[in-house]
Formats: C-alpha cells, structure tokens, sequence
C-alpha cells in the first residue's frame, strides 16, 4: 500500500472515531435508575423515570421517627441526574450520579455546603417513603 493511501485511511478512521466518540452520551446510562435508594447515612431518595427523564421526586431519613421531604431541588441534564437534600441538623448535601449500569448500586459524588466532597455507593432498597 502507498503512504498516501495510509494516510488516507488513517484520516478517515480517526474521523470515524472522533464521530462515534462525539456521539456517545455523557453521564450516567439510564438503564433504569427508576426506583428508591439508600445513601449510608439511611436517606432513602426516591427516584422516578418520567417520560426518559429521571427525577429524585423525594428524600426520607428513615431514621427519623417523623419523616418528611429533605428534597430541595433535582435536575437531569445530559444523562446526569443531580439531587439536593437538607437533612435536619446536618449541611445540605448535593449528589451527583456518576455511575449507574443497572443493577442493586449507584456511585455518587457528595459535596456539602461545607465544602467537603466525597463519594458514596448507593443500595437499592425495596421501598422508601414516597
């Protein structure tokens, strides 16, 4: 083969695949993140697909005898579901799902509003407070 014709088909297979890899999505796959889900700290977020779009609908501590809503805020932008809780007494929390390919786990980051960051693993739970 000449150098040309390499050179050809180099450019062409490294277009191909800058065309695939600007194609694949971002973020988390959606396989179905669609259900309730414990963070270590026993808040159970309540996640809901609508209509292709997931949303943390509510936040529950389940250690507290009366529950109520902790959720502040939720979005969903680019395959990355984002979620903003308040728990009484503690600095709110903002989780970030970064990975999600199905299954009982979800990885996500933490920042509170004391700057500090982490990363949990969240559980999938049979139920929550909905």
């Amino acid at each position: 083969m000449d150098n040309r014709l390499k050179s050809r088909l180099f450019c062409i297979s490294a277009l191909l695949v800058l065309l695939a890899v600007g194609c694949l999505p971002f973020g988390v796959a959606p396989a179905s993140m669609a259900g309730f889900w414990a963070d270590p700290d026993n808040n159970v977020t309540t996640i809901e697909d609508q209509s292709g779009t997931f949303v943390a609908v509510t936040v529950f501590d389940l250690n507290q005898s009366v529950g109520q809503n902790l959720l502040v805020s939720t979005s969903y932008w680019n395959r990355m579901l984002t979620w903003r809780y308040c728990p009484p007494a503690k600095p709110c929390l903002t989780l970030l799902a970064t990975t999600y390919r199905g299954g009982s786990t979800m990885d996500v980051t933490w920042t509170n509003d004391k700057q500090e960051t982490g990363q949990w693993k969240l559980k999938r739970v049979d139920k929550g407070t909905h």
